[in-house]
């Protein structure tokens, strides 16, 4: 396991807020990826490299495992990545086939490419965004779901806790930020279904970086 952090503060208050959020998971949330994610799992098939930003409990990462990617999971949380670690460790997988990667990915920071996937599931930092581009080959696929600023309904387990409009995207937002790749679907959803308990709206981009 490889850590980044830095020592401020913030950084210790952010890593100790998602400790507890992930601790309280349910079932679910540590084990199923997200429904964005299974829905697209069909239609990918490694061999190859994949990165999973803000990866949480690697419930996406150990998803696209199982699809024959090698995976690097990063995630800001140590509670997070030792639960991803311990399903891992039971499905009986190995640092080749999976890394779980401590850091702050907000100093801006990600691993070293290229990747044929990346995948970034309710998390927003705009200024990855350069960094995302870079990161992935010719042709790999971005897939890129989080929230929209319009949303105010909470999450039913998470009623007192708001979200700040910065880690929210904007209409048409992220489409534009990505506008010289393929775009292959896009969508924005008034609210998501029940599943993991999110009612916000969000905004779904499946896209493939365009070979030069």
């Amino acid at each position: 396991m490889v850590s980044r952090f830095g020592t401020s503060g913030e950084v210790e208050d952010a890593r100790h807020k998602w400790d507890q959020r992930y601790a309280a998971l349910s079932a679910t949330e540590l084990s199923e990826p997200t429904a964005f994610v299974a829905s697209y799992l069909p239609q990918l098939l490694g061999p190859g490299r994949a990165l999973d930003i803000a990866a949480g409990p690697g419930r996406n990462s150990l998803a696209l495992v199982r699809r024959g990617f090698r995976v690097d999971a990063v995630d800001i949380s140590w509670q997070g990545l030792a639960l991803g670690r311990q399903r891992a460790l039971a499905m009986g997988l190995t640092a080749a086939q999976i890394r779980f990667i401590v850091a702050d990915v907000e100093r801006p920071w990600l691993p070293q490419g290229p990747y044929d996937l990346i995948l970034v599931s309710r998390f927003l930092h705009r200024p990855l965004f350069p960094l995302i581009k870079d990161r992935l080959r010719a042709d790999g696929w971005l897939m890129y779901e989080t929230f929209l600023a319009e949303a105010k309904t909470q999450p039913e387990n998470c009623a007192s806790t708001s979200i700040s409009e910065h880690y929210l995207l904007k209409p048409d937002e992220l489409r534009m930020a990505f506008a010289d790749f393929e775009i292959i679907d896009y969508r924005e959803i008034a609210h998501q279904s029940r599943e993991d308990h999110h009612q916000r709206a969000s905004a779904q981009l499946v896209a493939r970086k365009r070979c030069l």
